[in-house]
């Protein structure tokens, strides 16, 4: 009998502290209710919304932006966040499976996606469509319209992250960047609501180049003395992406054998490193000639300051000609852009250091100038973050 009774008790305890676990990890999760929650895992998405946040903000809406996993998002759980912005793990889910920076199919269990739903409230949600978690979180969160925000430039196809959301209902507007991308989208899915409203991210690179005189003084703090003109190349990751900084150092080996020039590789935004880079930058014998600037600059002060932008397909290529810098897609055959600066003869895309060297020739005869002028027909719209947020509080008070 006594040890029955033992049993018993153990039993009891073992239920009090299941049951009392259960209610304070729920009760650990603080719930959000807002006028705009916003959804974020990549610096794209989160680079360019982030004005519209500070703006509505301004205009007296609430917003809460929740950043949705380990991305290339600037911010996390390690960085100081803005009082607008929040984590999953600050929010109490358990989301260091979704670390791998490349693996955006990483999903959370349903039972987060549950309790997140249930402590979540916004009249309007706007989020990336750039992973699963995302995917999820748009299908769960209750609200009066959920929008998707495609920060890119690159016309897509029906297995692009972008269809994957439209495909499952999980958004009921689509805001793009570009009238073609519109275009393309209307084609394939002709009864959704597709508008175009450009990227505030254009409108954040104009107002912080012009003043000249910082922009002097990042240049000196970066390059010294240097007077050489500077290929800037841009860091990405992915299918291809080591090829590309192959093609990228052997365009500079091949240049200074015939003139004077420097480059420069900023990381990509995130946890990345740049010890792969590094290690090419040597293998080709070019580390001298090649700084490797902090990722404490910002990417837009980079660009101005520098003369050439270059990537395998970064759309740091495409801000940068909104800022009059000229620049060029690099990768390896067979891999063809969609991008819309490409598409519209905005942005070369190129293959081989020869063609690289060629119009590299062509930008140096126009004195590293790209005519602005020429952005007039790319069906970008200006004027961005007001557009959004004008339509985001329609939507609102509709």
């Amino acid at each position: 009998a006594v040890s029955f009774l033992i049993w018993l008790k153990q039993v009891y305890l073992w239920y009090f502290f299941i049951s009392t676990s259960c209610v304070l990890s729920s009760m650990a999760m603080h719930s959000i209710t807002a006028d705009f929650i916003f959804l974020w895992r990549d610096a794209g998405e989160t680079l360019a919304l982030q004005p519209v946040v500070e703006h509505l903000i301004s205009q007296h809406y609430t917003c809460t932006a929740i950043v949705t996993g380990h991305g290339t998002c600037p911010y996390n759980d390690d960085t100081p966040l803005p009082p607008y912005v929040t984590t999953l793990r600050h929010m109490g889910v358990n989301a260091t499976h979704l670390e791998p920076l490349v693996n955006r199919s990483s999903r959370l269990p349903e039972d987060d996606i549950t309790l997140l739903a249930n402590h979540v409230h916004g009249k309007i949600v706007i989020t990336g469509m750039v992973s699963a978690v995302q995917l999820q979180l748009s299908l769960a969160l209750t609200s009066k319209q959920t929008v998707g925000y495609d920060d890119g430039f690159a016309v897509w196809n029906e297995t692009a992250w972008p269809a994957t959301f439209v495909q499952g209902r999980a958004v009921g507007t689509l805001y793009v960047t570009a009238s073609m991308i519109a275009a393309n989208a209307s084609r394939l899915h002709p009864t959704l609501n597709v508008a175009t409203v450009g990227s505030p991210t254009l409108e954040s690179w104009v107002t912080a180049t012009q003043n000249r005189s910082r922009l002097q003084l990042v240049r000196q703090a970066v390059f010294g003395n240097i007077q050489a003109p500077i290929l800037a190349y841009y860091g990405g990751y992915g299918q291809g992406y080591k090829a590309s900084v192959q093609l990228y150092a052997q365009l500079i080996r091949n240049l200074l054998a015939r003139t004077k020039v420097h480059g420069a590789f900023l990381r990509h935004p995130g946890n990345f490193t740049d010890d792969v880079e590094k290690q090419i930058f040597l293998d080709y014998g070019v580390t001298d000639d090649i700084t490797m600037v902090d990722r404490s600059y910002a990417t837009a002060d980079i660009a101005a300051v520098s003369n050439v932008s270059i990537s395998q397909g970064s759309t740091v290529c495409v801000q940068a000609l909104f800022i009059g810098k000229p620049g060029l897609f690099l990768s390896e055959a067979g891999e063809a852009s969609t991008n819309v600066a490409t598409q519209l003869g905005l942005l070369p895309e190129t293959h081989t250091v020869e063609a690289a060297s060629q119009e590299y020739a062509v930008f140096e005869s126009d004195d590293f100038q790209f005519d602005r002028k020429r952005l007039d027909d790319s069906g970008i719209p200006t004027n961005s973050t007001q557009h959004i947020a004008d339509r985001l509080i329609k939507l609102l008070t509709a």
